[in-house]
Formats: C-alpha cells, structure tokens, sequence
C-alpha cells in the first residue's frame, strides 16, 4: 500500500517544490534552473537528513532500553564488564516510545 502511494506523493512533492522555485525565480529575476535546482537541493538534503537523524534517535533509544536491561556478568581488576542478556527483547515501552518519535 505504501509502494502504490508514494509515487504519487514523490510526483506531488516535486511539482510543488518546482512550483515554488519558479515562482522564487520570477519575483528575484534569476534563472528557473538554478532555482530549480537549489531548491531540489535543498529539499533533498532535508530529506537525507531527517533519515539520518531518525535512525541516530532510534540508536540512542534502542542503546539506552539495551543499557537498562543488561546484566552483569563479573569484574576483572579496574573494569566491570557487561554483556547483553542473552534473550533480550525491546519493552513495549520502547516500541511505544520509537512509534511516536517517528509518527509524531
């Protein structure tokens, strides 16, 4: 259901990015292309950088929730050293947490 819609909506966003580049264009008397192309730029690296950012979010959530449920397994001199549990599943806390970060 995604696949089917999304094409229609990269088609919509284009066009109104193009839109508004053009009509940036007409009010500063510059080129349309270069318009064009800085505010596809523009757009495009908003874009790349929300997916950068969502998965760095989702990282540090997943890291802390495997922190809180890591166990201890002993102690050589100075360090502690810890290893995940072995059947470590994600709260549904978590799940709820990631759900709204990246629908909200």
């Amino acid at each position: 259901l995604l696949g089917a819609g999304s094409g229609c909506l990269w088609a919509a966003q284009i066009t109104y990015i193009t839109t508004l580049a053009v009509r940036y264009a007409d009010l500063t008397e510059k080129s349309k292309e270069a318009a064009v192309q800085r505010f596809n730029g523009i757009y495009l690296g908003l874009f790349q950088m929300a997916r950068i950012f969502g998965n760095l979010i989702a990282s540090l959530v997943l890291n802390f929730a495997a922190k809180s449920n890591s166990t201890m397994i002993g102690q050589d001199g100075n360090s502690t050293q810890c290893r995940l549990a072995s059947n470590l599943t994600v709260p549904q806390s978590t799940e709820w947490m990631l759900l709204g970060i990246f629908e909200g």
